[in-house]
């Protein structure tokens, strides 16, 4: 017999609507989206930032 044990999801704990900001942007397209609602919540997300 093997027994698993299934807690919460470590993303759901830590990173959320209290995290992150819902700030407002514009897409390369010109629409408007929110950080939070519209990209990041209930999603996998990678975000890959360059500066130069």
């Amino acid at each position: 017999m093997i027994s698993l044990h299934t807690g919460p999801a470590f993303a759901a704990n830590r990173w959320g609507a209290d995290y992150f900001p819902n700030v407002p942007l514009t897409t390369q397209d010109g629409a408007a989206v929110r950080l939070y609602d519209d990209l990041l919540k209930g999603k996998s997300v990678a975000i890959n930032v360059m500066y130069t």
